[in-house]
């Protein structure tokens, strides 16, 4: 790192001109790709900068900045796609997405159970909130 431009940003996160940090079991880890000028924490040990979204020190794959957005810990979406933790929802339609409760969550193509589709749900008609 260096040392005249190092800073913490939190507990988990710090940046240098060259490059982003996290925290990963008491070492820090540098994330990859992490553009340090626009790097910015979110919730949920989610960052991002104007290229990438992070959860932790790992990139989501093709999650956009722009409309990327937290739904609850462990769930977010942008425009395209629905992501569990740093795992796109295959199926998943980012504009439609919804959590039901702490297990279940649709779309308008699919049912979820812990972002795994469920294939015999139809997400008209399952309604199963708590």
């Amino acid at each position: 790192s260096d040392g005249l431009t190092f800073e913490i940003l939190n507990n988990r996160y710090s940046k240098d001109k060259n490059h982003a940090y996290y925290m990963h079991a008491n070492k820090p880890s540098k994330i990859e790709w992490a553009d340090p000028e626009s790097f910015e924490i979110l919730e949920y040990e989610y960052s991002k900068d104007k290229k990438f979204v992070y959860y932790e020190h790992s990139k989501i794959e093709w999650a956009d900045p722009e409309s990327f957005e937290i739904l609850v810990e462990g769930y977010s979406k942008d425009k395209n796609k629905v992501y569990h933790y740093w795992d796109k929802i295959e199926w998943s339609d980012g504009l439609t997405f919804e959590i039901l409760n702490n297990r279940y969550s649709k779309d308008k193509n699919y049912v979820y159970d812990h972002g795994n589709k469920i294939e015999w749900a139809d997400p008209k008609s399952f309604n199963f909130r708590w």
